[in-house]
């Protein structure tokens, strides 16, 4: 028994021993392998190229190794067979939506918000698509249907009278407004929202009234939309060229947004028909208190979708906000101090989104006047024929206790969108000369104008604004001289 333990004891120890080499040799390889690998000219220097869809297609992926040689090409699609039908589904799915929704390059070309402005949108148009269909509801009703004695010649007459008055009120509106939209593109869309609001209402609110007061209304109403289509196709183009300021082609940007609508339209057309279908056992006064709150949604979406828009043009209202800014850091600070101005997007959290009268003491300056409405403020030996702008200022004549500046300037024909800023920057200056100065401040009179606009002009351009373009609201008017000596505008 002892003999046999002795014989099998070398055994075991000659098995542990060859365990353990055998371990020792697998660690050695893997660690082999591991270097090898690392050391690979061919996995080092091996370069993928991968070509990805600016619409939402599958991606293209070629790989080369060092010698410059392709190595293989595959569809990135190919990864997602391991997922079965839905994942080679829901690639194409994705891909379809982003090509009929999304611009091409979106997020990388296109301004930042645009989810968030597009989303705002929908809302907006949902809540019209359903306050239509209300008002569509009152005016079948006023125009007889469903009552005995009404006749379909009666309405068609109250429905050609209507549209007579909204092709009358385009016609007249586009003639009186249609210089004004560029420099205010948010406040006339704003307008043009707060427009077909007034219109709606005034649709829905006719079938309630005295039978003789229907048709002015639908007509007033009708008016208020059309007045709505002017402005807001107007301010649309602008709009849409904010969107397309990264290289995203315009036409695409107006595309997509047309599509997205659709949808909009077509939810709308469900939902309006739900509403519409239940308002009718609704009491009146809910019924308007239902619209009402959906009247305020769509003017503060419309407000929240103005707000993610930050233009880097200057028109009238936000050269006046950053030259506040500017004249009272520009004084009270050294001149070696940089000055700070609001960022486009700052600004476009700040500015006025409606026209709404200014009170106090205000400066009024009118842009673009004649030249006639110049000289008869400035000697005429005055006028140098070379400059861009001629200005003159005097006290503003309105209101009792009304105190301000009243600026006109007259612009040369080829003064250049810059020159044009920095004649309203001058006439924001001059108007400044009557400004008080508790803290000690220079008045506008003691400063150089030429230095004053190019520290602007570095503050600006420093935080993003484009002073190459003008917004600047103008009454029209450029000055030419005529070689003959006769003065021509």
């Amino acid at each position: 028994f002892m003999g046999f333990e002795t014989m099998k004891s070398p055994t075991i120890k000659l098995h542990r021993h060859s365990s353990f080499i055998q371990w020792v040799l697998v660690c050695q390889f893997l660690f082999l392998r591991h270097v090898s690998c690392l050391a690979s000219p061919i996995d080092s220097h091996r370069i993928r190229v991968i070509s990805t869809n600016k619409n939402g297609g599958a991606a293209k992926i070629l790989t080369f190794d060092e010698n410059g040689s392709v190595k293989s090409s595959e569809d990135a699609k190919i990864h997602a067979r391991t997922l079965g039908v839905i994942g080679a589904v829901l690639p194409a799915l994705r891909s379809g939506l982003r090509s009929t929704f999304l611009p091409s390059g979106y997020p990388s070309k296109i301004p930042d918000g645009y989810l968030r402005y597009v989303a705002w949108s929908w809302v907006q148009d949902l809540s019209t698509q359903v306050r239509c269909v209300l008002a569509t509801q009152r005016i079948l009703e006023g125009v007889g249907v469903g009552r005995s004695g009404a006749t379909a010649l009666s309405a068609m007459l109250n429905f050609i009278v209507r549209d007579g008055c909204g092709m009358a009120a385009t016609l007249i509106f586009t003639a009186s407004a249609a210089s004004r939209f560029q420099s205010n593109v948010k406040k006339w869309k704003l307008f043009a929202d707060i427009m077909v609001d007034i219109g709606i209402t005034l649709e829905v609110a006719a079938a309630q009234v005295p039978q003789n007061l229907f048709l002015p209304m639908i007509c007033v109403g009708n008016a208020c939309k059309a007045m709505c289509g002017v402005a807001g196709g107007a301010v649309g183009g602008p709009i849409n060229l904010y969107w397309a300021a990264k290289g995203t082609d315009i036409s695409e940007i107006s595309a997509k947004f047309g599509a997205q609508q659709t949808v909009t339209a077509s939810l709308g057309l469900v939902f309006a028909a739900i509403f519409a279908k239940s308002i009718s056992t609704f009491d009146p006064k809910k019924v308007w208190i239902l619209y009402t709150c959906l009247t305020v949604l769509h003017i503060i979406a419309n407000m929240r979708c103005m707000r993610i828009i930050a233009f880097d043009t200057l028109n009238n209202g936000r050269l006046e906000m950053l030259f506040q800014q500017f004249w009272h850091q520009y004084n009270t600070q050294s001149a070696t101090k940089d000055i700070q101005l609001f960022t486009p997007g700052e600004v476009a959290s700040r500015e006025s989104l409606f026209f709404l009268p200014k009170f106090g003491d205000v400066n009024h300056i009118t842009f673009g006047v004649p030249f006639n409405d110049v000289v008869d403020l400035t000697a005429t030996s005055d006028i140098v024929q070379d400059q861009t702008h001629w200005l003159v200022a005097s006290e503003l004549r309105g209101w009792v206790g009304r105190k301000g500046q009243q600026v006109k300037v007259a612009l040369h024909a080829k003064a250049t969108p810059r020159q044009n800023i920095e004649a309203y920057f001058d006439a924001l200056l001059v108007a400044a000369q009557t400004n008080k100065s508790p803290n000690g401040e220079k008045s506008a009179a003691s400063v150089d104008h030429k230095a004053a606009w190019a520290a602007f002009c570095a503050a600006s351009r420093k935080v993003g604004w484009d002073l190459d373009q003008s917004n600047i609201r103008s009454r029209g008017y450029e000055i030419v001289f005529d070689d003959k000596g006769s003065e021509t505008t």
